[in-house]
């Protein structure tokens, strides 16, 4: 696809000219054409600054291309061709002034999306004040020094607040839902190995997914206001629980040492122990499963396990 171009028909001393003009694009770089042949453009001046350099220099009259952004004009003796405007200069950046834009940018170097971020907003920032008309020059150094500074003050605190609070989000999350908090001593790290896939229903927070070579076992938590949003049930206890979403009766529902709820059953190949928590207005789910050749020595094992489960919630 063809980029548009501009095209203007010049009267000079020396005959008629076209000059054309194709803008910057993310791929090509700007060229102008002068009747049919390419002509030189002023490289001296960065993207910020944009175009502004004379034309047709031989013809009796003072033209000059000046382009920046969306726009473009010629302006001939003094005055632009499309708006009927008074030409003024473009201002360029001054080499102290460019020092700062380029301190600013070099904060990339920090890494990661923050740091950059404020790398690129902190040059674009220099590079705005000093190309503004209204301030002085020594006012846009002292300016450009300042956003320089506060660039890199913005990078490392940022960063430095964004990973301490993912810290804390980790900590607080361990401490939450920790693996040795609920006791259960499988041989394989779930932080590793968490293979979760159709263990969760609608509005189920994960807490843990872990696994042995012959015992799997994963927790649930779903508050009380999601299962009302959601499924529209109002629970109260665990045994509420698991009338609700088994088929059971209450004489199926025993208690470890510890004295948590849990129920036993089997289903297929494989044999379950599951037990439900309610606290902090919300159904803790722990399941844990064995194939039924395994049984016999899985079952007993699975219950010491649940005894030994303990919610840590940071509400309660």
């Amino acid at each position: 696809m063809a980029r548009e171009s501009k095209t203007w028909t010049l009267e000079t001393a020396d005959g008629a000219h076209i000059v054309e003009f194709f803008p910057r694009t993310a791929f090509k770089p700007a060229k102008l054409m002068i009747d049919g042949s390419i002509a030189p453009l002023d490289m001296t001046r960065s993207f910020y600054e944009g175009i502004d350099q004379p034309i047709l220099t031989g013809g009796g009259h003072d033209i000059r291309l000046v382009s920046k952004g969306k726009f473009t004009d010629i302006a001939y003796d003094g005055v632009y061709m499309e708006s009927g405007n008074a030409y003024e200069p473009l201002p360029k950046i001054s080499n102290a002034n460019w020092v700062f834009v380029i301190i600013s940018l070099a904060a990339i170097i920090l890494g990661g999306a923050i740091p950059s971020a404020c790398a690129v907003g902190g040059a674009a920032a220099g590079a705005a004040i000093a190309l503004n008309k209204s301030l002085g020059n020594k006012t846009k150094i002292v300016l450009g020094a300042l956003i320089a500074a506060l660039t890199w003050a913005l990078a490392i605190g940022l960063s430095f607040f964004f990973v301490k609070g993912m810290k804390l989000v980790e900590k607080n999350t361990a401490a939450k839902f920790g693996l040795d908090e609920y006791s259960i001593e499988l041989t394989r790290d779930f932080r590793k190995d968490n293979d979760t896939e159709g263990l969760l229903e609608a509005g189920d927070e994960l807490v843990f997914a872990v696994y042995s070579d012959e015992v799997y076992a994963f927790a649930t938590k779903i508050s009380e206001s999601q299962l009302k949003l959601i499924y529209d049930v109002e629970l109260a206890s665990a045994e509420e629980y698991f009338l609700a979403y088994f088929d059971i009766d209450k004489s199926d529902i025993k208690r470890t040492e510890s004295g948590r709820e849990y129920i036993t059953y089997a289903e297929g190949e494989r044999r379950y122990v599951i037990s439900v928590e309610h606290a902090n207005k919300a159904f803790y789910f722990t399941q844990l499963q064995c194939l039924e050749k395994n049984a016999e020595k899985c079952i007993p094992k699975m219950i010491e396990w649940t005894n030994g489960i303990k919610i840590t919630d940071s509400e309660g």
